[in-house]
């Protein structure tokens, strides 16, 4: 459902704006929904690289026609992890992309 090409994984890898775009693009294309979110990022504990560090991510959110990007470099593990915190950001792009007024936590 979510069709990136292979070719953009290979040039730009998983956590890369390129490839979650291309992932929020599938799931608009392929679904009835007028919104759509991905997020690709490295969690941890391990597999992060000097480029790419552990809690890197990256999320867009997409309405037909509007496209906003978070990009989120710096999550950090609390204790409601990066996993969380990542899904909270793209949310609140959701929320942004809306209208509706955000406040972080």
């Amino acid at each position: 459902m979510l069709a990136w090409s292979p070719d953009t994984l290979a040039r730009f890898g998983a956590v890369s704006e390129a490839t979650v775009r291309e992932m929020v693009a599938g799931a608009l294309r392929h679904s009835q929904a007028q919104i759509a979110l991905a997020i690709s990022g490295i969690a941890g504990p391990g597999g992060g690289t000097a480029e790419k560090a552990v809690g890197t991510c990256g999320s867009p959110g997409v309405s037909r026609g509007r496209r906003v990007w978070r990009a989120c470099t710096k999550l950090v593990r609390q204790s409601c992890g990066i996993r969380a915190q990542a899904v909270r950001i793209a949310l609140q792009g959701v929320l942004e992309m809306l209208g509706k007024r955000t406040e972080t936590a």
